[in-house]
């Protein structure tokens, strides 16, 4: 979420995960301060965006490599397993 005033942002991030009916599937709800009016203020919030981006891409991208070597190994294991890739 992004927005002028990080202590009504903070507030309205609180009342979405509140809102929510399973909270402990709710994930981190990331509040950062952009103001439109300040340029740079927008550098500073594309920088950070891009920062967590790229770090949700390379675990995520991790996260696949781990899960298609563990599918393989277990074909390779069990030749009677079907892989599910």
């Amino acid at each position: 979420m992004a927005c002028r005033n990080t202590e009504k942002e903070e507030e309205a991030a609180k009342d979405i995960i509140d809102s929510c009916t399973d909270n402990a599937n709710v994930g981190k709800l990331a509040v950062e301060e952009l103001d439109l009016n300040s340029l740079k203020s927008v550098k500073g919030f594309a920088t950070k965006f891009s920062k967590s981006m790229r770090e949700l891409i390379f675990y995520s991208t991790m996260l696949e490599f781990l899960l298609v070597h563990t599918e393989i190994l277990k074909t390779a294991l069990n030749p009677n397993l079907v892989p599910i890739i």
